[in-house]
């Protein structure tokens, strides 16, 4: 199976803080769609919380920075054993960095990992820093599960 995977690190973020809300609206955007339960980029960036790392300073922004080529070979192994059960044709995967809920206090930073299936083949994961390898695989085959529904749905 193709897929896409798209890495917003907050590298990114403090290399577009100046026109967060644009960068954000140029990243966001394109992975909505008509039967998308959010309809507007502002709602996923509200959702994932990404707003707040505009007032932040540059080494606080850096602290939410993971391992890429870690998460991308996650990424790439979680695909392929779920393909073993579930089938798409393409997936798009946006990883955006986590930061805390109010109900994230009790649990370790590893397990904030947390996602949303945005339509029939789009995923946005949010991780932490040094995400539990664990229950990313866990996070990413539960929203896949997520999307094949939606995409047995359309046909």
């Amino acid at each position: 199976m193709a897929y896409t995977l798209n890495q917003i690190t907050p590298a990114k973020l403090i290399e577009n803080r100046h026109n967060l809300k644009s960068y954000l609206q140029s990243q966001l955007s394109p992975l909505l769609r008509k039967r998308s339960w959010m309809q507007d980029w502002d709602q996923l960036a509200r959702r994932f919380q990404l707003l707040k790392f505009e007032p932040l300073s540059e080494p606080e922004i850096h602290s939410y920075s993971w391992n890429q080529e870690q998460i991308a070979s996650i990424i790439h192994e979680t695909i392929e054993n779920v393909e073993k059960y579930l089938h798409f044709q393409h997936l798009n995967i946006t990883i955006v960095p986590a930061l805390p809920f109010p109900w994230f206090q009790k649990y370790d930073q590893s397990l904030w990992t947390n996602g949303y299936a945005v339509g029939a083949t789009t995923i946005v994961l949010a991780i932490p820093p040094d995400p539990d390898p664990f229950f990313l695989r866990y996070m990413l085959a539960h929203e896949m599960h997520h999307d094949s529904r939606k995409i047995q749905s359309t046909t």
